[in-house]
């Protein structure tokens, strides 16, 4: 009796280590179908499928996948449960530095928008250097031609090239889109003012772009990076509000648990009414640093994020926030 015709016995020890690393090759490496396999080894298909789980089970076989951009994906899950987001995205960054820990983020966040938009779609973008690292991913011919529109008026940046305006021209450039103009000041002077501007034709046509974005990016600010903080803004609080706020998105400001400031400087933000940016499938928001950990937590909880970028310290402060917040 030939081999393909012996019934094959429970084989112990080496023996069937060797069996089933055998049976590994043959359908791994060889590309042979089960049924192929038992035929040759003298067994049903179905023992053959039994065999390949303990395989892997018993530690003959090792199947490695190589994630893309090195995401956690527990970590993912986590926030996402957690806060209702419609996605998370999380770099391991333990080994990377600021510098590239950022492009990194930037590029994963400009995949995934390429993913969700197509040619001719509206993409609206806020200001700062975490907004800007999507930038060098958009000019390889993978992301869509799409229209970008500033989220808000010019702020007096230090850097003007990271102007909300400088991003959406830079931004269309690289992928052959065209980009909107935001005519104004992010803060004014007066409530009649803004009605003004906003009554005005070239900001009536911005407004009614914003109502059929298809996805919004914004960076996540914490206390130290508050618009509030610059001394061309601080004549508007009346008394600060530092002591009151844990970040800014959007250019919102927030305070605890996600709640909207609803001060002086909010009432003079030139920035896309929020109605036209709740609308907006995907509204989202990158960040990284653990030190951010109550602002990122406070614009999951606002709902103006639905989308987080994050690198996984913060992701875990973000969490670790969360569950503070919740036991008290």
């Amino acid at each position: 009796m030939n081999r393909k015709e012996r019934p094959m016995e429970q084989p112990q020890g080496k023996e069937r280590w060797d069996l089933l690393a055998e049976m590994a090759h043959l359908y791994y490496n060889e590309h042979l179908t089960q049924a192929q396999i038992g035929e040759r080894l003298g067994t049903t298909r179905f023992k053959v499928s039994q065999y390949l789980l303990d395989a892997r089970e018993e530690g003959v076989v090792e199947i490695l996948i190589h994630l893309p951009d090195n995401r956690n994906r527990q970590m993912e899950r986590r926030l996402m449960d957690r806060f209702g987001l419609r996605q998370a995205l999380v770099l391991n960054n333990r080994y990377l530095s600021h510098g590239e820990t950022l492009r990194q983020l930037g590029r994963m966040a400009s995949e995934e928008l390429a993913r969700q938009l197509s040619p001719g779609d509206r993409m609206g973008v806020s200001w700062g250097k975490t907004v800007q690292s999507l930038l060098p991913a958009m000019g390889d011919g993978a992301f869509p031609a799409v229209e970008l529109l500033p989220l808000n008026g010019w702020a007096s940046l230090e850097n003007p090239t990271l102007e909300a305006g400088a991003l959406a021209q830079a931004m269309a450039g690289a992928c052959g889109g065209k980009a909107g103009v935001f005519p104004a000041p992010l803060y004014i002077q007066g409530k009649q003012l803004r009605q003004d501007l906003w009554a005005q034709p070239a900001l009536m046509g911005l407004r009614e772009a914003y109502g059929r974005m298809k996805a919004a990016v914004t960076g996540i600010s914490s206390t130290s990076t508050l618009a509030v903080r610059h001394p061309l803004w601080r004549q508007y609080l009346s008394p600060p509000l530092e002591g009151e706020l844990v970040g800014s998105v959007f250019g919102r400001l927030l305070g605890p648990q996600g709640r909207r400031d609803d001060g002086p400087l909010e009432r003079r933000l030139m920035a896309v009414p929020e109605e036209a940016l709740l609308s907006t499938p995907c509204r989202m928001g990158i960040a990284l640093g653990r030190h951010k950990g109550a602002a990122v937590a406070a614009a999951l909880r606002s709902g103006l994020v639905n989308l987080l970028v994050t690198d996984v310290s913060l992701a875990l402060a973000v969490l670790a926030e969360e569950e503070r917040d919740s036991r008290q």
